[in-house]
């Protein structure tokens, strides 16, 4: 099937390596607010994460599912389900070969922005400062597994995991070796990898909805 489609396809050499760009800071300080009315406020919170090469990506995979990955996960669990703060709350990295980015998003009631940022900062700086308990760990390095399962049901998935492996990375990693590494993870590879990432001078927050005041959230981003 491959030869039927591709094989008059001719091989070529390396592709040229672009030469990364480094970006400005943002000329207009750590925190951005679109004034707009909406029916909610909406949130990112940002900071600098891995690139795809890095080996701790499996800690981070880990991390990243502890804070805000699905409606077991800390951010959810304290935002949504005991305070009803938030329409929607989670947390994931942006992975590219030579960048990375940590995000958290959220969207609130416009009363509740403050409130909600609180709460946000307050699990980031637990998670920095506690390591996670065995349990915890037990029960997302299973949600990890499971997801994995269910990526490599559809031949599309499949083929999409395998050609970003190739094509970026030079080297494909089944699913088998990516449960092994996620099991290889250890709690306290989380904390440091938590100290690493959110860290204060690092944080970037924007805002979209009905806000004009960006003084009282510069100082929310000192707390972290």
């Amino acid at each position: 099937m491959a030869n039927k489609f591709f094989g008059s396809v001719k091989l070529g050499g390396e592709i040229e390596k672009i030469e990364v760009i480094n970006p400005k800071p943002l000329a207009t300080g750590r925190v951005i607010v679109k004034n707009k009315q909406n029916d909610q406020s909406h949130l990112v919170m940002g900071f600098k994460g891995l690139s795809g090469f890095d080996k701790r990506i499996h800690t981070l995979y880990v991390l990243s599912m502890i804070l805000g990955g699905g409606m077991s996960s800390r951010l959810f669990r304290e935002i949504r389900e005991k305070r009803g703060l938030a329409y929607y709350v989670g947390a994931g990295e942006i992975i590219g070969s030579d960048y990375g980015h940590f995000v958290v998003r959220a969207g609130v009631a416009h009363n509740n922005l403050i409130k909600s940022l609180r709460v946000i900062i307050k699990e980031i700086n637990k998670i920095k400062k506690q390591i996670p308990t065995l349990a915890e760990m037990q029960k997302v390095k299973s949600r990890i597994e499971g997801l994995t399962a269910l990526s490599i049901e559809e031949s599309s998935g499949i083929a999409f995991d395998v050609g970003t492996d190739e094509l970026i990375y030079k080297k494909i990693e089944t699913p088998l070796e990516t449960i092994e590494k996620i099991n290889g993870v250890k709690a306290s590879h989380v904390m440091e990898l938590a100290n690493d990432i959110f860290k204060k001078d690092m944080a970037r927050l924007a805002i979209i909805g009905p806000h004009s005041s960006k003084k009282e959230l510069e100082e929310i981003l000192n707390i972290i």
